[in-house]
């Protein structure tokens, strides 16, 4: 639920083009589960791929448009999405940190609060940082 509302507030500020390929999938420090990259990818219109799959090139970039998220087998470009720094205040409420990559001049991050409800778990309000 966190990283698909990383992946709708992503989509809204990514420069879309070409070097926009895949996308790589970052939760806290490693990978997601693979049911996680199977339940988000009807929210995707581009291929996903754990963030072990992928590297960021780095270092100055000569052109603005080019994406330095790459998926390492085929060299595809695109972006990275990431939940971090996941906090449970109590048994039913959490903050959590999302967020995308795709560029040094292109990214984004939002700290998320959410809830459970009688229907699952949902993210109630996200705020720049």
């Amino acid at each position: 639920m966190a990283l698909r509302e990383s992946i709708t507030r992503s989509l809204r500020d990514v420069r879309r083009g070409a070097d926009l390929e895949v996308v790589c999938v970052r939760v806290q420090a490693g990978d997601p589960p693979p049911a996680v990259l199977t339940a988000l990818a009807e929210s995707v219109p581009f291929a996903l791929r754990p963030f072990s799959s992928c590297r960021i090139e780095r270092g100055e970039s000569s052109a603005f448009d080019r994406a330095q998220v790459v998926e390492t087998e085929t060299g595809r470009r695109g972006m990275e999405i990431f939940t971090e720094s996941l906090v449970f205040t109590s048994a039913t409420a959490f903050t959590v940190r999302v967020g995308f990559f795709q560029h040094a001049d292109v990214s984004g991050q939002w700290m998320c609060a959410g809830r459970q409800t009688a229907s699952g778990w949902r993210v109630d309000r996200c705020d720049d940082e």
